[in-house]
């Protein structure tokens, strides 16, 4: 019988004076561990012969939250031999830059939340293969199927515009749409929020590569239907800096911890 234990850590730190890109880090560590702390993640070691031969194909679909950002995931599966399975995953997610946060504009009271000199938005696809090598079965309905995961593949980042609600010099005018013009400070002066809906006619593609490593925990009282918890590493490259902001340096490598909620099923 293997026993996993996963010891909470208590973080202790200042919001005032901590980046946001390290608050959200250690916030989304404290979640991970305080889900994991709650699994009762036990699993005796060795390999279900039968179910593995009677189910040789199962698949998943779950939502994922990462360190700088959220989205959804698929994954399908096809039994090689025992404790191996060919691996083909689908993410699509978005993609914040490290640095990124939203304020208000300090020389508007009329303006709401944004995130001032960002460009472009990042929303990523890619496609994975590679394999799923199982660590501790699942003997029954008690126990917690373990694996370790590996996948790597091409991908694409959609960059959309970014268009900013700028407010009319004239009262009595009405306010218009633009995409952010750098040193051009009567237009920043007048930004009072961003609009969501304008520019998706305007996406444009970078392609790149995309590799990831995981373990898995699967558990649940049925044969056939299960959920699962992910968590591990994903790298996105491109071959070019991804153009998201105007005065920060931006990144041509993007690399984010996550975890995943899914619903799987074999057949």
């Amino acid at each position: 019988m293997l026993y996993i234990c996963i010891p909470l850590i208590n973080y202790k730190y200042r919001l005032i004076s901590t980046p946001m890109s390290s608050i959200r880090f250690k916030i989304f560590w404290m979640l991970f561990l305080s889900l994991l702390g709650f699994l009762p993640v036990h699993a005796q070691l060795g390999q279900n012969k039968e179910g593995s031969l009677l189910y040789e194909n199962e698949y998943s679909v779950g939502a994922l939250v990462h360190t700088n950002g959220f989205g959804l995931n698929c994954e399908f599966l096809h039994f090689r031999h025992d404790g191996n399975y060919q691996l083909i995953d689908v993410n699509m997610y978005t993609v914040s830059h490290t640095k990124e946060y939203s304020l208000p504009n300090p020389n508007n009271p009329q303006s709401s939340d944004y995130v001032f000199g960002k460009l472009n938005s990042l929303f990523v696809i890619n496609a994975g293969y590679g394999s799923r090598i199982v660590i501790a079965e699942k003997w029954t309905s008690s126990n917690v199927k373990v694996n370790f995961n590996y996948s790597f593949g091409p991908m694409i980042g959609l960059l959309k515009p970014i268009y900013y609600e700028i407010q009319s010099a004239d009262p009595q005018g009405s306010n218009t749409y633009e995409k952010f013009r750098v040193n051009d400070d009567s237009q920043q002066a007048r930004i009072i929020g961003t609009s969501f809906t304008k520019g998706f006619n305007e996406i444009r593609g970078i392609f790149g590569g995309h590799a990831k490593a995981s373990m898995s925990f699967e558990w649940g009282p049925s044969e056939t239907h299960y959920f699962s918890l992910e968590t591990g590493i994903t790298l996105d490259a491109f071959p070019v800096e991804v153009p998201i902001f105007a005065y920060i340096n931006n990144q041509r490598v993007f690399t984010n911890m996550f975890v995943s909620f899914s619903f799987g099923k074999r057949y």
